[in-house]
C-alpha cells in the first residue's frame, strides 16, 4: 500500500541568457521535462524510504534550483522551499541529480523544480 503520494508541480528553465530563441528554450525545456519524467521513480524512492524511516516526516512542496551547465550536467544543487523532514529527502534527491546529464543546452542557466508530497491517509 503506498503511503503517499508524489506530484510534480513544475520544473522550468530560467534562461539567463537573453539572445536564446524561443525555439532553443523549448527544446530544452522538453528535454528536460523528459529527464524528470524518466527518473521520477527515483524520486519516489527517496520519500518512500525517509518516510519509512521517519513516521514524523511532514508533507508539503520541496523546490529545487540546480545549475545546467553547459556540457548538460547539473551541479551547485539547492533547496528553496522545504517541508518539516524534508532535509534527507533533499539529500537524495540531490545525489541524484548529480548524476543527471542531458544533451547539450542551448540555454543556460538556473532550473526550479517542485515536488509536492502528499501523505496518503
Amino acid at each position: 500500500m503506498k503511503l503517499f503520494q508524489l506530484s510534480i508541480i513544475s520544473a522550468f528553465l530560467l534562461t539567463i541568457v537573453g539572445c536564446a530563441s524561443k525555439q532553443a528554450a523549448e527544446r530544452d525545456q522538453a528535454m528536460f521535462d523528459e529527464l524528470v519524467n524518466r527518473h521520477h521513480s527515483e524520486i519516489d524512492l527517496c520519500f518512500q524510504n525517509e518516510a519509512k524511516q521517519n513516521p514524523q516526516l511532514g508533507e508539503g512542496s520541496l523546490m529545487i534550483r540546480a545549475d545546467h551547465l553547459p556540457n548538460g550536467e547539473f551541479s551547485n544543487i539547492r533547496k528553496l522551499k522545504s517541508f518539516p523532514g524534508s532535509d534527507a529527502v533533499f539529500d537524495c534527491i540531490a545525489s541524484i541529480m548529480k548524476d543527471w546529464k542531458t544533451e547539450r543546452p542551448y540555454t543556460r542557466g538556473p532550473v526550479d523544480l517542485t515536488w509536492k508530497f502528499e501523505k496518503n491517509g
